[in-house]
């Protein structure tokens, strides 16, 4: 069943490794710490990638930002609590 179901747990994990495979900044190299809040963890990589964590209230995403992937759905330009979000940067 979750091979066919877009929003499942299996394509969202075979979404993040072909992102990863694809992404030069997320091999080994230099990341950055994002100050994004007390209760969210929020890092940059080479090739304007980030992601951001939340574990507290919504907040909003970095203006002009095109997401990657989301491990749940997104409230416009906020990122819910319990969500995690892979970006790229303007």
């Amino acid at each position: 069943m979750q091979d066919t179901n877009k929003a499942s747990t299996l394509n969202m994990y075979r979404a993040a490794l072909a992102i990863r495979k694809a992404e030069n900044g997320l091999g080994d190299g230099p990341m950055s710490w994002i100050d994004a809040g007390e209760k969210v963890i929020a890092f940059t990589r080479p090739g304007n990638f980030a992601c951001f964590v939340n574990f507290g209230r919504e907040v909003s995403l970095p203006e002009g930002a095109q997401v990657l992937l989301s491990s749940g759905p997104l409230n416009q330009e906020k990122l819910p609590t319990d969500t995690a979000v892979w970006l790229r940067l303007p």
